[in-house]
């Protein structure tokens, strides 16, 4: 039986922790012994933790990479590092901060015993993976062993009971009888939480997947590491847009549309330099200003009747209303701009005298309304920053 299970074993690639993914679920965490007690029902999110407790090597490359820790000192009965086997004389915060090198954390305890039970695969082993503890620990061994020598447990997690103790998010404490989601135990305490046994002086009963203990977080020993849990990373949720708003938008959208097509015929007229232009030119020329003239005042009333289709603001719509306000607010303010630059050709070709003062008042008026829109437009840039 063990040399068929040891056939499905695969040596791991030590250079970068494989991770697992974990759907959540309810589980019944503890047992009736010791600090293991009471049983209480535990709920759990999904997140991703690794396949194996971090290696050797993948702690030296954090070593080497930020120069922020030294390579703990390996007991010298051990004989030297060896790549594949598990990181080993590592504080609580050491542990901590290869996982945040790593964008991520340690496990919370209730993380830790719902993977090491199984997850929802999980089929009540006494150890993770078997009820027969030889399968998934080397309760022989002398030192650590390599990670992954063993059989994994039904999510495909090794060494989950024995090789070493690994170092848990939260404070140790005696459990609370109720049911929580997603605990993080204590707020604080004196002692980090370690799970799941080691090669040391271990028998039958300090393997299994319920064990618990805890230990000083600036503390290092010869059979404890650690390992990687990430969270899910979810797409930014965007809120809904009221059905109003986002009709609004549509219309909006069109007149942006148009007053882009109308910068380009605005930009685009040329004044004749010559005095003897005829003045069939000229009155073409006025024409084409006035009708353009024309459809920019059409567009500014489209933009203000959008504005006041929409609805009162509150809550997350009011940010949603101030960001619709702000482009009609800039599309008024490309307008504005054409106007006065139509108005100026307009009183250029002009030779009435009454006229050109007309003009001139119009361009005064412009001038004052192209001001107060970009006043508008800082304003909001402001809020929304």
């Amino acid at each position: 039986m063990m040399s068929e299970k040891r056939k499905q074993i695969k040596s791991p690639d030590h250079s970068e922790p494989e991770m697992v993914y974990v759907d959540g679920g309810k589980f019944q965490m503890g047992s009736n012994y010791n600090n293991e007690k009471p049983v209480h029902e535990v709920t759990v999110n999904d997140f991703y933790i690794s396949k194996y407790p971090i290696t050797v090597a993948q702690y030296r490359l954090f070593c080497d990479e930020t120069r922020s820790r030294k390579m703990p000192e390996m007991p010298k009965e051990f004989g030297g590092w060896l790549d594949d086997h598990p990181i080993i004389n590592v504080t609580w915060e050491d542990a901590k901060e290869y996982c945040k090198w790593k964008n991520g954390r340690l496990p919370t305890e209730a993380e830790w015993e719902f993977v090491a039970k199984g997850g929802n695969k999980s089929k009540n082993y006494e150890y993770s993976g078997s009820d027969q503890v030889n399968d998934v620990a080397d309760i022989a061994s002398s030192k650590t062993y390599p990670v992954g020598s063993k059989a994994p447990n039904e999510l495909n997690l090794f060494d989950m009971s024995g090789n070493v103790w690994e170092w848990c998010m939260d404070w140790h404490d005696h459990y609370r009888g109720e049911s929580q989601n997603n605990p993080q135990g204590p707020t604080e305490g004196n002692e980090r939480v370690q799970r799941g046994g080691s090669w040391r002086g271990p028998t039958e009963n300090q393997l299994q997947v319920t064990i618990r203990r805890g230990d000083n977080p600036k503390n290092i020993c010869d059979n404890v590491g650690f390992r990687l849990v990430k969270d899910i990373q979810l797409p930014e949720q965007k809120p809904l847009k009221p059905p109003i708003i986002a009709q609004q938008e549509q219309q909006l959208e069109s007149v942006t549309l148009q007053v882009s097509k109308l910068e380009t015929i605005v930009v685009g007229i040329q004044l004749p330099d010559d005095e003897l232009t005829p003045m069939e030119e000229i009155t073409g020329l006025k024409t084409l200003i006035q009708s353009l003239i024309q459809h920019i005042s059409d567009l500014e009333k489209q933009i203000k009747e959008i504005e006041n289709q929409l609805p009162g603001a509150n809550g997350e719509v009011s940010r949603q209303l101030s960001e619709m306000r702000l482009n009609e607010l800039k599309q008024l303010g490309t307008l504005c701009n054409q106007k006065r630059f139509l108005l100026g050709k307009q009183s250029i070709l002009e030779n009435r005298v009454d006229e050109k003062l007309r003009l001139k008042s119009l361009i005064e008026e412009t001038n004052s309304e192209c001001h107060q829109i970009e006043q508008e437009i800082r304003e909001l840039e402001t809020q929304l920053s």
